[in-house]
């Protein structure tokens, strides 16, 4: 059971997420359109890291069976996107 109260687990969520978007050297809108083409994200597409990014990575966590459904981009989490967003321009690519 997390001990962290909703709001102070969104802001380390918030916090260790900006970092590492920061190290690979994206921003909270690059993940958001990531998360968009594949069907994880589909509200606005802007520089603020909220609760529904969290809701998407998640589900986007979940999805892919990975072993920390966190709501946190980190190393895993940018391994695991990169993946998928090859799969797709490969199935795009295929198909056309």
């Amino acid at each position: 059971m997390n001990s962290l109260s909703e709001e102070k687990l969104f802001e380390q969520q918030k916090r260790d997420s900006l970092n590492y978007l920061n190290i690979f050297g994206l921003t909270v809108s690059s993940l958001k359109e990531k998360l968009e083409k594949l069907g994880y994200f589909n509200n606005e597409i802007d520089e603020n890291f909220d609760k529904e990014t969290v809701n998407a990575l998640m589900k986007f966590q979940g999805d892919n069976e990975m072993r920390h459904i966190d709501g946190m981009f980190g190393e895993l989490t940018f391994l695991m996107l990169g993946l998928k967003l090859e799969e797709l321009k490969s199935k795009t690519a295929n198909n056309a």
